[in-house]
């Protein structure tokens, strides 16, 4: 009996050296083409890592790899949609003895995005199996072909992610039919995810058209893998203006549209738009505080405000209220109207 409990302690000491041991001994660098295999067949498109790929297994799961892209789709204005100088993933041990997958950690250091739309009217992030390779249908009774859908994205893995990290990232936004461009910079963030389809909620900072900006935001659980509910909380970095919106994003692998309510208030109108790049003098009802509220609905095609309204407050004036709405064609040429509506006020002391 002695000798048969030496041999399992001996054996166990083997696995455990064996664990420790052998990934510092293999080059994970061989795996590449697996990758790729694996990256080409889920969503149709080229993974290339051009640095080095390394992965450890105690304390816990860890791979990390360096200099990260991912091809764009095809007819897209750059090469790659994402690119990134260093991916790291971790993983929680101890779920995985109950077959659970829980992502402690994945950090993105370096990563510029590019989302555009095509020129065939699709959007560059909706994603397809190479030509010929047709998914396997599912059986809405739940049956041989797969597992009854829930609502949720097609296809997704069953796992939850603690913190999902962002580090110096860019994104570029780009629709060329409607001469939209828009890009983010200095992206520094955090983001939870209790699945892959949601719920998520996110913290950060970062700059847009020249403003640092800090930011929290989250989304329910995607419906039907195309309408996603969120909310959002902006604030310019020295916090006298807030941007704050909750609605839903629809067609969201089509033609993403947005239905929400916003508020945006702030200390001194004159110093938003100040910061919107006009210069000048300004009329003084400007120095005064503001209160925005709309509801809104924004396409790649149009926007339409409905229900605005804007309160100032001037010091030692009455409050001013304005109503009304806006509506906006995008294409070629950018068509607005405005119509508003206030009732009788005295401007002198509003203008001096």
């Amino acid at each position: 009996m002695k000798k048969v409990f030496l041999g399992l302690l001996a054996v166990l000491a083997i696995l455990v050296a064996g664990i420790l041991v052998v990934p510092g001994f293999i080059d994970w660098n061989d795996y590449r083409d697996e990758a790729r295999a694996l990256v080409r067949e889920a969503t149709g498109r080229e993974l290339t890592i051009g640095g080095d790929i390394s992965l450890q297994l105690l304390p816990a799961p860890a791979l990390t790899a360096s200099d990260v892209r991912l091809a764009n789709a095809e007819g897209g204005s750059e090469p790659d949609m994402v690119a990134l100088s260093r991916l790291e993933i971790r993983i929680r041990a101890a779920p995985l003895l109950g077959g659970d997958i829980q992502v402690e950690t994945v950090r993105l250091r370096d990563p510029v995005v590019v989302a555009e739309r095509l020129p065939d009217g699709r959007w560059n992030w909706a994603f397809a199996p190479p030509a010929g390779d047709a998914a396997e249908p599912e059986d809405p009774a739940g049956g041989e072909g797969g597992p009854a859908s829930d609502g949720g994205l097609p296809g997704t893995l069953d796992l939850s992610l603690d913190s999902f990290v962002i580090d110096n990232g860019t994104l570029i936004l780009r629709d060329p039919a409607a001469g939209l461009e828009e890009r983010i910079d200095d992206l520094n963030a955090e983001i939870r995810a209790a699945s892959l389809e949601g719920p998520f909620d996110a913290q950060g900072r970062l700059s847009a058209r020249g403003q640092g900006l800090a930011f929290t935001a989250s989304t329910g659980k995607a419906i039907h893998g195309r309408t996603l509910p969120f909310s959002l909380d902006l604030a310019l970095a020295d916090g006298a203006t807030r941007l704050q919106a909750s609605g839903t994003v629809r067609n969201l692998t089509e033609a993403p549209a947005v239905k929400a309510k916003l508020r945006l208030s702030g200390d001194r109108l004159s110093e938003l738009v100040r910061r919107a790049g006009l210069s000048g003098p300004l009329p003084g009802i400007l120095g005064a505080s503001f209160d925005l509220q709309s509801g809104l609905e924004v396409s790649a095609e149009a926007a339409r405000t409905d229900d605005l309204r804007l309160t100032l407050a001037p010091p030692s004036v009455a409050p001013l209220t304005v109503g009304g709405e806006v509506t906006a064609a995008f294409g070629g040429a950018t068509e607005v109207q405005v119509a508003l509506s206030l009732a009788k006020v005295d401007l002198d002391p509003l203008l001096a």
